[in-house]
């Protein structure tokens, strides 16, 4: 049985996540990345897409409706499409309604316990101290050579020792 007392909090207790293990270099490169590519995203590709879904969408719309003249069978239709949406929103509303019915006063999340050091040895078959150890590495390479076999490794280090575990597959 896990004893929260025993460990520390949840951040420290992961294995893959260490951001201060990043160094200033790393983390700025990859802020840096993430900003470009933002404003790639929202000054470049965004407004030249929604320009080009504009002209197309008016070009296919005075088509249709003025130059065909899609606007009179638009009219004679407007029934039928007001009448589908509205069968739509009695057919959403009834299912809330079936649903609030349904699952009124159930709590129906489950909490599921925190995961010591020592369960992911024990679940793994780590030899002790292992998963610790990892906990320190920069960059952790996680293999899945065989069925069922696990090797840890720090992958940054040329000639490091990596950790073999087992679990169950399938």
């Amino acid at each position: 049985m896990h004893n929260p007392q025993d460990s520390k909090s949840n951040d420290e207790d992961l294995i893959i996540y260490h951001p201060h293990a990043l160094n200033p270099l790393r983390r700025g490169m990859e802020w840096g990345m993430i900003a470009i590519g933002w404003f790639i995203w929202a000054v470049l590709c965004r407004p030249l897409l929604l320009a080009l879904l504009w002209f197309l969408g008016f070009e296919i719309f005075y088509e249709h409706m003025i130059r065909l003249g899609g606007i009179k069978a638009l009219a004679g239709f407007s029934f039928i499409y007001v009448g589908t949406v509205f069968v739509m929103y009695l057919f959403i509303r009834g299912w809330n309604f079936y649903n609030a019915k349904k699952f009124k006063n159930k709590n129906r999340r489950k909490n599921v316990r925190d995961v010591s050091v020592r369960d992911l040895e024990n679940y793994f078959k780590f030899t002790p101290g292992v998963i610790q150890q990892a906990q320190g590495w920069k960059n952790v390479a996680v293999s899945f050579y065989e069925k069922s076999q696990i090797l840890l490794k720090e992958s940054r280090t040329a000639g490091s020792n990596f950790y073999k575990g087992y679990f169950k597959s399938g």
